[in-house]
């Protein structure tokens, strides 16, 4: 039986278009990976099925708990490519814009009676509405 509820696509396609401007210079290879890591895994039905494997693969290419506060930024050597942040992963960004933005994305594209809000995506808070557009009013450091 084809569940009639389920979004079309991959999680992979809620990658594009990619965020104008980044946190830190390790951010879009984090991304990049991410897109490629669930090329094939099948949107899922609920947006708390989503936070949880978005989480899952960040913390798996990472090392990194999104949900660990206890700092903001993270080296990742494999991520260096030269610059002052280079191999750099900006925590908060993607706690507070990256992964509210792919949520956003998903409910755009999630029907109507799909499992919606669940409240925080990470410690920092609930997942805003108004993310839409990426992180373009985000300067980069």
């Amino acid at each position: 039986m084809v569940n009639e509820l389920a979004p079309v696509g991959t999680i992979a396609d809620l990658f594009a278009p990619e965020p104008a401007t980044w946190g830190l210079r390790g951010d879009p290879y984090v991304w990049r990976s991410l897109r490629t890591m669930l090329a094939k895994r099948v949107l899922p039905t609920s947006e708390r099925d989503l936070v949880e494997i978005l989480r899952s693969s960040f913390r798996w290419l990472t090392g990194n708990d999104l949900q660990d506060t206890s700092t903001d930024r993270i080296y990742r050597e494999e991520l260096a490519r030269g610059g002052m942040t280079s191999g750099q992963v900006d925590l908060e960004v993607w706690r507070n814009v990256l992964i509210p933005l792919l949520v956003e994305r998903w409910r755009i594209v999630a029907p109507v009676g799909s499992a919606g809000a669940i409240g925080p995506v990470g410690a920092a808070g609930p997942v805003s509405p108004a993310v839409t557009q990426g992180p373009a009013s985000h300067s980069s450091r």
